[in-house]
């Protein structure tokens, strides 16, 4: 291998893919975007009434929050009544019975579940009324304890969401990365170029370089998915999303934070390879079947996900090892239960195996797809390729 023709690849790629002009635009983009949305949530927040016109047909009165305007109808005026509401005299229709509510709104919103919300809960206060108990009293007892579980190798992080984060942006970068490198194959094949760089650079170093200027191109994108991500969430959701992250992050162990890079980096490294052999034996990226192949990756997270609910189950702890899921798997059983310290060691190292295996087969059969046109090949003729056989 030669160290200087990969890093030359690798620049041109990286530059290729990477843009520090179009992922400014990009973020300016996506802030101006949220800045839009919020500011068009607080307009229409200012625009709802203060005051609603509410109609109650009911047989007993019930107390509703002081922003609704009661007036009682009788049952035999519903019709009537509905028609007002058509004709803007009543913002809605409350229909109650002692095991029941209907709303009948004018238009249909947030603001009418609550009005529905509102109402039931008047009935409820109506019927511990009737039953001689004080509310208050009543409703602490019936207040449900809290409740939290937490992992013993993390005391009070939040495992599984944090799990599912992680898992999520891997699998962006991971996906997005695999369309540059899409791009990058079929379009040089499609060109005949590489078949005039392999006379300057190996087939090996070609595909080296590319995995590792494309890869570095998606890793520094999914960044950018990050802090834009985190931004959004602090300016329309709750906010404190950078200090939740911090947190938890922080509470989990040097070792196991070590262990969910290493598997993020290696997985990718793995599934970037595997995928560039398939996309080099592609004769017409228009029409070809292979490129199902994109939805290959995503493999290791539907069964991190399936695996959430009892991470510590047998077929969970076989796939955490097996190389084509481990990736995802092995770091949602570290954050979510106690993991024995020589289990992520060895998956580790059977990763890395994996990954050295298939770097090594995309350079062969990418040396020997890129000169092949017409017919894509086989999958007999690919493992011939991958082993060197021609």
């Amino acid at each position: 291998m030669s160290r200087g023709a990969v890093l030359q690849v690798a620049a041109w790629e990286f530059r290729r893919f990477f843009k520090p002009r179009d992922l400014l635009l990009s973020m300016a983009l996506t802030g101006i975007l949220a800045g839009a949305g919020w500011g068009i949530g607080k307009w229409q927040a200012s625009q709802e009434p203060t005051t609603r016109e509410v109609a109650l047909i009911a047989p007993f009165d019930i107390a509703l929050p002081a922003h609704y305007v009661v007036t009682k109808r009788e049952l035999a005026q519903r019709d009537t009544v509905t028609a007002d509401v058509v004709g803007e005299r009543y913002d809605a229709l409350v229909v109650a019975s002692d095991g029941a509510v209907e709303v009948v709104a004018r238009s249909t919103g947030g603001w009418a579940d609550d009005l529905g919300a509102a109402a039931a809960a008047g009935i409820t206060e109506r019927r511990v009324q009737a039953l001689g108990v004080d509310p208050a009293r009543l409703a602490a007892a019936l207040a449900p304890p809290t409740i939290r579980v937490q992992s013993a190798r993390a005391s009070g992080s939040d495992s599984r969401t944090l799990a599912l984060l992680l898992g999520g942006l891997v699998a962006v970068s991971l996906l997005s990365g695999l369309g540059f490198l899409f791009i990058g194959i079929t379009g040089e094949k499609q060109q005949r170029v590489t078949e005039q760089v392999f006379s300057m650079v190996s087939a090996q170093d070609m595909i080296d370089g590319k995995l590792l200027g494309v890869g570095a191109a998606a890793l520094l994108g999914a960044v950018q998915y990050a802090i834009v991500g985190i931004a959004f969430y602090n300016l329309v959701g709750s906010g404190g999303a950078l200090g939740w992250l911090a947190d938890n992050l922080g509470q989990v162990s040097l070792l196991d934070s070590l262990y969910l890079v290493a598997f993020a980096l290696a997985g990718f490294a793995f599934w970037f390879a595997t995928c560039a052999a398939v996309f080099a034996t592609i004769a017409d990226p228009n029409s070809s079947a292979r490129t199902s192949v994109f939805m290959l990756p995503l493999i290791p997270f539907a069964a991190a996900a399936v695996g959430l609910g009892n991470p510590d189950s047998g077929a969970m702890a076989v796939l955490s090892h097996v190389p084509l899921t481990s990736m995802a798997v092995m770091p949602m059983r570290v954050l979510q239960t106690a993991v024995p310290a020589w289990e992520p060691s060895v998956a580790l190292a059977v990763l890395l195996a994996a990954v050295w295996f298939a770097r090594r087969a995309a350079g062969r059969i990418f040396e020997a797809a890129m000169l092949t046109y017409g017919k894509e090949p086989g999958v007999l003729q690919l493992l011939r390729w991958a082993a060197g056989r021609g």
